[in-house]
């Protein structure tokens, strides 16, 4: 993960007991969010 805005989106996810596979969603749909709105 490249992202600080990633990366600290799933510390804070860690450190919430979010499983690993949720994180892992999450940050995919994040990123889709991002991409879908021109990176804006």
């Amino acid at each position: 993960m490249k992202s600080p805005f990633l990366k600290n989106g799933a510390e804070n996810m860690r450190f919430k007991f979010y499983a690993d596979k949720t994180i892992n969603a999450y940050t995919y749909w994040i990123k889709i969010c991002i991409y879908f709105n021109h990176k804006r």
